[in-house]
């Protein structure tokens, strides 16, 4: 499938470039999954610090951040879900176009052709009014 999708109507033009999305997708779970797991992270650098003022800095914002970390992560996930949602539409509406095209096709040729049908070569033979046939009017 095309990674870039584009359609035109009546309320102009719609792009949507689904690799880019998933992209994003990823990416933003990652995030989300590295907000989740703060507080599990390694901390096996603190030994070498060596430093009892640096650890309580860093164990304090770890603690007055918590909140701050758990809206962030919600509003990570929240987007994640509407981007993941986008695509799995755009992929979706794609593919009923995709399917949808060949019938609208064939309805237009019946439309333009009527008493042709479906796959019938036009007629060659010159009516009596076409004037380029020669025959007709005046001869």
């Amino acid at each position: 499938m095309a990674a870039m999708v584009r359609a035109r109507g009546f309320g102009g033009e719609f792009g949507c470039d689904l690799d880019a999305v998933d992209a994003t997708v990823d990416q933003l779970t990652q995030v989300a999954d590295e907000l989740a797991n703060f507080a599990s992270r390694d901390d096996s650098y603190a030994a070498a610090l060596a430093s009892d003022r640096i650890q309580n800095a860093l164990n304090d914002f770890h603690n007055d951040s918590s909140d701050r970390r758990g809206k962030l992560e919600e509003s990570v996930t929240a987007i994640t879900e509407m981007l993941r949602a986008l695509a799995t539409g755009v992929r979706e509406i794609d593919t009923a176009f995709a399917e949808a095209l060949p019938e609208a096709q064939q309805v237009a040729m019946d439309v333009t052709a009527p008493g042709q049908g479906s796959g019938s070569a036009p007629s060659t033979s010159a009516s009596p009014a076409d004037p380029a046939s020669g025959a007709g009017v005046g001869s």
